[in-house]
Protein backbone atom coordinates (compact mmCIF):
# COMPACT_ATOMS: atom_id res chain seq x y z
CA UNK A 1 0.00 0.00 0.00
CA UNK A 2 1.11 3.30 -0.80
CA UNK A 3 0.39 6.73 0.29
CA UNK A 4 -0.82 9.50 -2.22
CA UNK A 5 -0.76 13.38 -0.41
CA UNK A 6 -3.78 15.43 -1.52
CA UNK A 7 -2.63 19.49 -1.23
CA UNK A 8 -6.28 21.42 -0.11
CA UNK A 9 -6.30 24.95 -0.76
CA UNK A 10 -7.99 25.60 2.68
CA UNK A 11 -6.88 24.82 4.49
CA UNK A 12 -3.35 24.55 3.64
CA UNK A 13 -2.18 21.37 4.56
CA UNK A 14 -1.33 17.59 3.21
CA UNK A 15 -3.73 14.92 3.79
CA UNK A 16 -2.24 11.69 3.35
CA UNK A 17 -5.12 9.04 1.56
CA UNK A 18 -3.93 5.56 1.39
CA UNK A 19 -4.28 3.80 -2.15
CA UNK A 20 -3.22 0.47 -2.97
CA UNK A 21 -2.56 1.71 -6.68
CA UNK A 22 -1.33 4.97 -6.81
CA UNK A 23 -0.90 4.51 -10.92
CA UNK A 24 -4.94 4.31 -10.85
CA UNK A 25 -5.56 7.11 -9.09
CA UNK A 26 -7.89 9.68 -10.24
CA UNK A 27 -6.06 13.12 -10.54
CA UNK A 28 -8.75 15.16 -8.54
CA UNK A 29 -10.00 14.71 -5.23
CA UNK A 30 -13.19 16.25 -4.08
CA UNK A 31 -13.68 17.42 -0.80
CA UNK A 32 -16.21 19.23 0.67
CA UNK A 33 -14.74 22.53 2.62
CA UNK A 34 -16.93 23.32 5.53
CA UNK A 35 -17.92 27.31 6.23
CA UNK A 36 -15.33 29.03 8.50
CA UNK A 37 -15.70 32.28 10.02
CA UNK A 38 -13.66 35.24 9.20
CA UNK A 39 -13.36 39.62 9.57
CA UNK A 40 -14.66 40.92 6.77
CA UNK A 41 -13.37 44.29 6.18
CA UNK A 42 -14.02 46.56 2.92
CA UNK A 43 -11.30 48.72 1.21
CA UNK A 44 -11.38 51.11 -1.84
CA UNK A 45 -8.84 51.25 -4.98
CA UNK A 46 -8.49 54.57 -5.02
CA UNK A 47 -6.99 55.30 -1.76
CA UNK A 48 -3.73 57.53 -0.78
CA UNK A 49 -1.05 55.42 -1.93
CA UNK A 50 -2.83 52.57 -3.78
CA UNK A 51 -2.47 52.11 -7.73
CA UNK A 52 -6.21 50.61 -8.19
CA UNK A 53 -3.69 47.29 -9.76
CA UNK A 54 -4.33 44.37 -7.76
CA UNK A 55 -1.38 42.35 -6.71
CA UNK A 56 -2.07 39.71 -8.79
CA UNK A 57 -2.12 42.54 -12.02
CA UNK A 58 -5.68 43.26 -12.32
CA UNK A 59 -6.70 47.06 -12.55
CA UNK A 60 -10.01 47.28 -10.68
CA UNK A 61 -9.90 51.24 -10.70
CA UNK A 62 -13.52 51.11 -12.29
CA UNK A 63 -14.38 47.92 -11.21
CA UNK A 64 -15.03 45.62 -8.15
CA UNK A 65 -15.45 42.66 -9.81
CA UNK A 66 -12.91 40.53 -11.62
CA UNK A 67 -12.93 39.34 -15.23
CA UNK A 68 -15.02 36.56 -14.48
CA UNK A 69 -17.71 39.00 -12.59
CA UNK A 70 -17.21 37.82 -8.80
CA UNK A 71 -16.46 40.25 -6.22
CA UNK A 72 -12.79 41.11 -5.34
CA UNK A 73 -11.39 40.40 -2.22
CA UNK A 74 -7.87 40.93 -0.64
CA UNK A 75 -6.47 38.39 1.60
CA UNK A 76 -3.46 36.59 3.36
CA UNK A 77 -1.51 34.71 0.85
CA UNK A 78 -0.32 32.44 3.02
CA UNK A 79 -3.61 31.62 4.51
CA UNK A 80 -5.63 31.90 0.95
CA UNK A 81 -3.72 31.79 -2.39
CA UNK A 82 -4.17 34.04 -4.73
CA UNK A 83 -6.45 33.56 -7.66
CA UNK A 84 -8.49 31.01 -5.12
CA UNK A 85 -12.56 31.04 -5.50
CA UNK A 86 -14.74 31.83 -2.71
CA UNK A 87 -17.71 32.00 -1.60
CA UNK A 88 -18.95 34.36 1.06
CA UNK A 89 -22.05 34.89 3.36
CA UNK A 90 -22.37 37.75 4.97
CA UNK A 91 -25.90 38.98 6.71
CA UNK A 92 -28.10 36.16 5.12
CA UNK A 93 -26.68 37.03 1.49
CA UNK A 94 -24.04 34.57 -0.15
CA UNK A 95 -21.31 35.81 -3.30
CA UNK A 96 -19.05 34.69 -4.54
CA UNK A 97 -15.70 36.20 -4.50
CA UNK A 98 -12.11 35.68 -5.71
CA UNK A 99 -8.85 36.86 -3.74
CA UNK A 100 -6.77 38.85 -6.41
CA UNK A 101 -5.60 41.14 -3.59
CA UNK A 102 -3.55 41.02 -1.00
CA UNK A 103 -3.05 43.75 2.23
CA UNK A 104 -0.75 44.66 4.72
CA UNK A 105 -3.36 43.88 8.02
CA UNK A 106 -4.85 41.32 6.41
CA UNK A 107 -3.46 38.16 8.27
CA UNK A 108 -5.30 34.53 9.13
CA UNK A 109 -8.79 34.68 8.95
CA UNK A 110 -9.78 38.00 7.93
CA UNK A 111 -10.57 39.26 4.55
CA UNK A 112 -10.97 42.55 2.91
CA UNK A 113 -13.44 43.35 0.20
CA UNK A 114 -13.04 45.52 -2.49
CA UNK A 115 -15.87 48.11 -2.38
CA UNK A 116 -16.87 51.13 -4.98
CA UNK A 117 -16.78 53.78 -2.86
CA UNK A 118 -15.36 55.22 0.52
CA UNK A 119 -19.27 55.94 2.00
CA UNK A 120 -19.97 52.28 1.37
CA UNK A 121 -16.50 51.32 2.56
CA UNK A 122 -17.58 52.71 6.07
CA UNK A 123 -20.87 51.66 5.68
CA UNK A 124 -19.48 47.53 5.51
CA UNK A 125 -17.56 48.42 8.27
CA UNK A 126 -16.09 45.44 10.05
CA UNK A 127 -18.17 42.32 9.85
CA UNK A 128 -17.82 38.79 10.77
CA UNK A 129 -19.16 36.49 7.70
CA UNK A 130 -18.68 32.69 6.81
CA UNK A 131 -16.48 31.69 3.81
CA UNK A 132 -15.97 28.65 1.90
CA UNK A 133 -13.46 27.87 -0.67
CA UNK A 134 -15.29 26.77 -4.03
CA UNK A 135 -11.58 25.77 -5.80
Amino acid sequence: MSIALIHLIYPMYLYPIYVDKPETMVSTAIVEVEWQDFVATAYVSDCEGCTGITMSGYDVRNTIYSPEGYRVIAVDPNFIPLGTLVEIEANGERFKAKAMDIGGAIKGRKIDLLIGSVSDAYKWGVREVRLRVIK
